[in-house]
């Protein structure tokens, strides 16, 4: 059957209220005088998620880093994620791949002759962004993704210096990986002073 012989109605979003049954909807409703509704239905839906049968593994993120040394052969030039990745903490794969299709396509652009040699400077800009993206997202990792005693100090006192006018570890939060931010934010010493 193709796609548009599909009844529209298959396709409706489904009342929040039919996705309960009759018996959790009643049960939702008198747990909740006094302690509101989400309150109420999340202890009324203990009993059923207690017994439930997990489908199959959670999906995880490894968080290692992939990319390609060269982005392009003959006919192919690759951008986005096809291009590489980071560790996905720090949210920048859509930013990346929108950057790589505004440099490769001024490229395009620019020239008639889309040879191999022409993206070289899309290569060589891609790889230094991506530097900065891996460094930033190694420091995040290490700043907000570790545990223990000491790292939970070491995240406090990182958040208790933020309002400080004279704290560099502001540039993680504002300027992030972007082009324009100070090279300085990529160097051993930040790094040293973010996480002390």
């Amino acid at each position: 059957m193709c796609l548009d012989e599909l009844p529209a109605k298959r396709f409706e979003p489904i009342p929040r209220a039919a996705l309960l049954s009759a018996a959790h909807r009643r049960k939702a409703r008198t747990s909740t005088r006094g302690e509101g509704w989400r309150a109420g239905y999340a202890r009324a839906r203990r009993p059923c998620l207690a017994g439930g049968t997990a489908l199959g593994p959670c999906a995880t993120f490894s968080g290692e880093d992939t990319w390609a040394e060269v982005p392009f052969v003959e006919g192919v030039v690759l951008i986005g994620d096809a291009a590489g990745y980071s560790n996905p903490l720090i949210g920048q794969g859509l930013s990346l791949a929108l950057r790589d299709a505004r440099v490769l396509s001024e490229i395009l652009v620019s020239t008639e002759r889309w040879s191999p040699e022409s993206f070289l400077p899309y290569a060589e800009e891609r790889r230094k962004r991506v530097q900065r993206v891996r460094f930033t997202a190694a420091l995040m990792a290490e700043l907000y993704g570790s545990f223990g005693p000491q790292r939970t100090a070491r995240r406090r006192h990182f958040l208790r210096r933020l309002p400080e006018p004279e704290f560099r570890g502001r540039t993680l939060l504002t300027s992030g990986c972007g082009p324009r931010s100070p090279a300085w934010a990529y160097t051993e010493d930040f790094r040293k002073e973010v996480l002390k």
